[in-house]
Parts: C-alpha cells; structure tokens; sequence
C-alpha cells in the first residue's frame, strides 16, 4: 500500500507518506524508501513520490537530487513555475535513458501488465477489468502524447502486442483481437490504472506566494522520445479556499477517515439511492397517468 498526504492552511503546509516503493513497474516492492525530498535547498519547495519509483530504470531520488544541484539558490515566483522548471530538466537530460532503453521499458511495461492481470484466475472477473479499460481507450491521451505515439507503438511494439493478445486468449478472454489490442496500447498512453505510472506531488511556496499550495503530475513512459504526463487538478489556499486535506495514491483509508464513510460503501449507497428514486418516479409517474 503507498499513502500520501498533505495538509495545508494559510500558515503552512505538511506533507507525509509511508515507506513503500515499487520498483520496475511493479516487479518490486521495497519497504525502506524515501518518497519525500526537498526540491531545493534554499527554498520551501518540497517533492513527493509515489507509485513507479523509477522513470525508464532511473530512481526519481538520483533525479531530484541532480535537479536540486542543478538550480542551486535559483528561485521562481510561484510553485507552478518550478514544476515546470523540473520537467524542462528531465526533457534536457533525455528523461535519462536513450532511445533503445525507453523501448525496451515499453516492451516490459505490457508484458508485465500482462503478467498480472492472467494471474487472475477468475476469468469473468479478468474480462470485466479489461472492459472496463476498454471504457478508457476514449479517453484524451496524456500529455506530449499523440495518434503518432500510438503509431510508433504499433510499428515497435507489434511482436510484444500479438504475444500479450495470445496469452489473453488462452486465459479463455473472449474480446477480438483489435479491442485487446487497442486496451493494451490506452495502458501505455492515457491517464489509467497502470504500475508504471509515477505520482509526483511539489507542495510548497512561490517567491511571490504567501500561501501554499500542492501541485500533482502523473508521470508515463517514454514513448518516441516524448515523455507521457498530466497534470492534475491543484490545491491552492487563499481566503476562500482557507484549508484542504489532500490524500493521493491508495487513498481508500483516508477518504473513510475525512468522509466517516468507505467509498465503496458510499458507491454502493448512492447507486442504491438512485435507483429507489428511479423506481420512486416510475411509480408516480405510472399513477398520475
């Protein structure tokens, strides 16, 4: 389980995790890990980590680390301008790796997916969760993305594409080939559950800022040279917006604790409510007819 939180007011802001990496797309997991680094050492600007811990094989701990040598005592007026200055950074480094390594961790990002998902022995429950990103491949790709990176997939990926589809269809998967196809390529390029996606949180203030505020990325793969983001929705305190509790990554624990209900129980309630109001306004509807 990976948790992160942060907790901001007008006076300040505090940001805590647990120690629980994974490594390699979910490979790995190790239980010993720094996830929160300051993102320079001369002002209150902070990073936090959660998900993959590595960006192409490369810790995201050593690329904060070169980050924070690299502006020194540089400062910036507000907290959106430094998280802009760090992923200037990573695309100046060539995101560290070259070519042939971002490749190779395309490959082993859908085999791996692959991997788990099959292990799931109940194979009504397998294809509900493949539906169930099918619903996604609609989605806008993430950022830097484009119908050319879905192209560069099916032309180098295409050997690593045909092997995963096999290994579905003989898990008894009854999807075509196309769809399958079109499910593992969304996994690489749009904003969905995958273990390879990294949760970088910069909390902090601006020079110009008098109040803090959190800013959240979901961070990709490289795919042809472009590395696949999105920002999230901000957290940003000013007199309106006085305080926030803001959880990220597995947050199931903290919305019980913030909303005195689980969400999944709160789903399960609201679908249940609705449909009483539905059968509610038939039955009415029905006797004022």
């Amino acid at each position: 389980m990976t948790a992160i939180v942060g907790v901001l007011n007008k006076h300040a802001v505090a940001i805590a995790a647990d120690s629980a990496v994974t490594l390699g797309g979910g490979r790995k997991v190790l239980n010993s890990a720094n996830k929160l680094f300051a993102l320079s050492k001369y002002h209150p600007v902070a990073i936090a980590i959660f998900g993959n811990a590595e960006l192409v094989g490369t810790p995201w701990e050593i690329i904060i680390k070169e980050f924070r040598k690299n502006i020194g005592n540089q400062s910036f007026n507000t907290l959106q301008e430094y998280a802009n200055c760090f992923f200037q950074f990573l695309k100046r480094e060539n995101y560290y790796c070259n070519d042939f390594e971002a490749l190779q961790q395309l490959k082993e990002s859908i085999i791996s997916f692959v991997q788990k998902i099959i292990n799931i022995s109940d194979v009504n429950k397998l294809e509900f969760i493949l539906q169930q990103y099918e619903t996604c491949c609609k989605h806008p790709y993430l950022d830097g993305l484009s119908d050319e990176s879905v192209e560069f997939i099916n032309v180098n990926l295409d050997n690593e594409l045909k092997v995963s589809i096999n290994l579905l269809k003989q898990k008894g998967i009854k999807l075509d080939d196309n769809h399958l196809r079109n499910i593992l390529k969304t996994i690489l390029t749009k904003d969905v559950l995958n273990p390879d996606l990294t949760g970088l949180v910069f909390s902090g203030y601006g020079e110009l800022e008098i109040y803090p505020s959190i800013i959240h990325y979901t961070v990709g793969n490289v795919i042809n040279g472009t590395l696949a983001f999105k920002q999230q929705p901000s957290v940003i305190i000013d007199k309106q917006n006085r305080s926030s509790i803001c959880p990220f990554a597995q947050t199931d624990v903290m919305c019980t604790l913030l909303d005195g209900i689980a969400p999944k129980v709160q789903s399960i309630y609201i679908k249940t409510l609705l449909k009483t109001f539905d059968t509610v306004i038939s039955s009415l509807s029905n006797l004022i007819q």
